[in-house]
């Protein structure tokens, strides 16, 4: 059960990660009211990938913790 949880919770969180991404991708004005170039919107996409890959090295931690 506890595996299943953590397959949910995964299939989740890359849904909302990809939700944020097409966001960021798509939007025309950030919320300071900046216009958004395409190195703006490469710059916000990198920072979330660094999110992402943070997050997954702790599901992978506890991956390796609900194995046991």
């Amino acid at each position: 059960m506890k595996r299943r949880a953590w397959w949910i919770t995964n299939l989740i969180l890359i849904v909302i990660f990809a939700a944020i991404a097409l966001f960021l991708m798509l939007r025309k004005v950030d919320g300071s009211g900046a216009v958004q170039t395409m190195s703006n919107r490469l710059a916000a996409e990198v920072v979330l990938g660094i999110v992402f890959l943070i997050v997954s090295i702790i599901q992978l931690v506890l991956l390796r913790f609900v194995k046991k």
